[in-house]
């Protein structure tokens, strides 16, 4: 049982969790309503100013994209974080009911 114990404790050095999303999602949000304002304060532009709103859109909507992209990263690792739990779960659970019939 010792050994299966090693590779838990293994698992747990070798493989970290992702960061937490939330901040990310709530950074998403923001910049929304952000675009919501901004698009909702147009009638108060004068036309000169157009340039500068859709300049401060698209620069909202490119963070808003590069969030997206930590967002799937941190995805991907979650999911292949544990998958490798559920694998490395499988095989304690295997090795250790043999070890129980073994010892009966």
């Amino acid at each position: 049982m010792g050994d299966l114990l090693d590779e838990v404790n293994l698992m747990k050095q070798e493989r970290k969790p992702p960061p937490i999303t939330c901040p990310l999602i709530d950074n998403v949000l923001g910049r929304v309503k952000t675009i919501e304002k901004l698009c909702s304060s147009t009638g108060r532009y004068a036309i000169d100013d157009i340039a500068e709103l859709r300049s401060r859109i698209e620069s909202e909507m490119y963070g808003i994209e590069s969030v997206m992209e930590e967002i799937r990263t941190a995805n991907e690792q979650l999911r292949d974080l544990s998958f490798d739990w559920y694998q490395t779960a499988k095989s304690i659970a295997a090795r250790a009911e043999a070890e129980v019939s073994s010892e009966t």
